[in-house]
């Protein structure tokens, strides 16, 4: 089996349990009582855990992707690098709560709309669907 199979596998499992535990409302009843907060600061702090995961992986995605625009020089690794930073972004204003609490659910909206704009345009850049011409003749000299 493909290792980065196996990664995505291991990592879907993870995601699928974490939502079944935060969302599950029969894990709710038999872990909260009809006043209690446990369940809530369980699920803020999956929330937590997640966002800083998102933070760190996506700040290793952009170093990764830095240095492949050093070598290749090619505009689709800029454009997923910029949209790797907007998730950083967004990972960073939600950790830490850096703008008001009324505009914040907006905010982070856009940064990920913003990011997965910039993965469409790359993905056009590198199928028959080209944006703008990419000269790749360098490479095979």
């Amino acid at each position: 089996m493909n290792s980065s199979f196996s990664l995505s596998f291991i990592s879907l499992n993870m995601i699928i349990i974490a939502l079944s535990i935060t969302i599950s409302p029969s894990f709710a009843v038999l872990t909260e009582g009809p006043h209690h907060s446990d369940f809530t600061d369980f699920q803020e702090h999956i929330t937590e855990v997640f966002d800083l995961g998102s933070a760190v992986f996506s700040a290793f995605i952009i170093a990764i992707t830095l240095v492949a625009y050093r070598n290749l020089r090619s505009k689709r690794i800029i454009l997923i690098s910029i949209a790797f930073t907007l998730f950083f972004t967004r990972s960073i204003f939600s950790i830490f709560d850096l703008v008001q609490p009324e505009t914040l659910e907006i905010f982070l909206s856009i940064l990920s709309f913003g990011g997965l704009v910039f993965f469409v345009v790359a993905i056009f850049q590198m199928g028959r669907f080209k944006l703008w011409k990419t000269n790749t003749n360098h490479y095979f000299k």
